[in-house]
């Protein structure tokens, strides 16, 4: 193993103007898109959407103004979009009254009074928060970019480096902030912008996080189907209803975690050094999580593993930066900023590794080549540590360079769970977790 270690930290101001400019923000508030055969035939905002009813012949969207649009169950898909306005086929006019600002001399002036006002850095720092309406507010603010928001909409202040004689000036509603982004910045409950999608089915209740999902459609069976991103899809069975809130429901009366399954759990080709390569490396292991444990599956013996969910490998398991980098001290592997993780598995036959949780995911060393890495812990002589282990993306060439494979999950009326996926030899693997 190397035995060198720089951190760097990615959040850059680039990375973040990027973000702003492409995301979904308070003009921009997500849609819910439908197509029929393909083609698009109308948009609703999902901040007026009060219901989603689906019988075996429509799926019928209800608004908050009574009005209600139905679609054929067999032949529409779902997606969702960031955009300005229009709640549906009326293609109905968003009207948001706009404010100016301008800061000059210690002071940030509002074209018309405005109130519950915070001001944050780019990085998403509060600077200041003040209740009460207010026309102005004296605020100290040092050069750079600021997000100021108040009464529900958001605007970009730009501050020049001669603070005191003035700057940039900038309408509410042009321009906006990114309510929702993988960067640091932090506007997304405080703006009530509604990014999560919450489903009940089988009698309990799932969050997913609209920008992460691709489509989504009913069975006439009462399913909800939908396709991540990730390349993963889900089944709820028994579908029920959804809302769309600005923070993830509450889980309840399910042992699954299947937020975190659908997200990093699923299928994965992980390293099992009892194996002469490549099938040390073509080792497929299915990962779920339940609320207190993950389970993994050994496609090849067979065989379960179930590994609490606490301490450190919590913090591994939730992508935190600060364990991840612990975990990469002696590598010089640069953590990747908003990757896309999979729960795997490693397999060694000596004293220090075992068999292991880990994290796994595409990195680059910081000579710029590309890596599989494998990121967990290891107990030993009554010592805890962290270990890693990583090979070139070319030894997952038969995987397109990536020991992820997307994985379909689906509930069971008797709530179990179920996953399959199709592997490198074209094989359809599935298993089935019990409750």
């Amino acid at each position: 193993m190397n035995k060198h270690f720089t951190f760097i930290f990615v959040a850059s101001l680039l990375l973040m103007i990027a973000e702003i400019m492409n995301a979904q923000d308070v003009q921009n508030p997500w849609h819910l898109i439908a197509h029929e055969n393909d083609a698009e035939v109308a948009f609703y905002n999902t901040e007026v959407i009060t219901g989603i009813e689906a019988t075996t012949q429509n799926v019928t969207i209800v608004l908050d103004n009574g009005k209600e649009f139905s679609h054929p169950l067999a032949t529409t898909v779902f997606s969702f979009d960031p955009r300005r306005e229009g709640t549906g086929t009326a293609k109905e006019n968003i009207t948001v009254p706009q404010w100016n600002i301008h800061y000059v001399n210690d002071r940030l002036y509002f074209s018309e009074i405005v109130s519950d006002i915070a001001v944050y850095t780019v990085s998403g720092v509060l600077v200041a928060q003040l209740a009460g309406s207010h026309l102005e507010i004296p605020i100290r603010l040092m050069s750079g970019i600021y997000i100021v928001h108040t009464q529900g909409k958001s605007a970009k202040l730009v501050v020049g480096a001669n603070r005191n004689v003035g700057a940039v000036t900038q309408s509410a509603n042009e321009a906006q902030t990114a309510a929702y982004s993988p960067t640091p910045i932090s506007l997304r409950s405080d703006n009530g912008i509604k990014v999560y999608w919450n489903i009940t089915a089988s009698n309990s209740k799932m969050s997913v996080e609209i920008p992460n999902v691709v489509k989504f459609y009913f069975t006439t069976d009462n399913s909800i189907i939908f396709t991540l991103k990730n390349g993963n899809t889900v089944e709820l069975t028994d579908y029920q209803g959804v809302e769309f809130s600005i923070e993830p429901v509450l889980i309840e009366n399910s042992q699954w975690d299947l937020e975190k399954t659908i997200t990093i759990g699923g299928g994965s080709y992980g390293d099992n050094g009892n194996y002469v390569y490549p099938m040390d490396v073509k080792s497929e292991f299915i990962a779920v999580l339940t609320k207190t444990e993950i389970i993994f599956y050994d496609v090849s013996s067979k065989k379960e593993n179930n590994y609490l969910r606490s301490g450190s490998v919590n913090a591994l398991i939730n992508l935190d930066k600060i364990s991840l980098s612990t975990a990469l001290q002696y590598s010089y592997i640069e953590p990747p900023e908003g990757c896309e993780a999979v729960i795997s598995f490693v397999i060694r036959d000596d004293d220090w590794f075992g068999s292991q949780p880990c994290i796994s995911y595409v990195a680059k060393r910081y000579d710029g080549s590309e890596r599989i890495l494998f990121c967990g812990l290891y107990y030993h002589a009554g010592h805890q540590g962290h270990f890693w282990l990583d090979a070139p993306t070319s030894t997952y060439s038969f995987n397109s360079g990536t020991n992820k494979i997307a994985s379909t999950f689906k509930t069971n009326a008797d709530g179990s769970l179920t996953v399959s996926y199709i592997n490198s030899d074209g094989n359809t693997q599935q298993y089935t977790f019990k409750k």
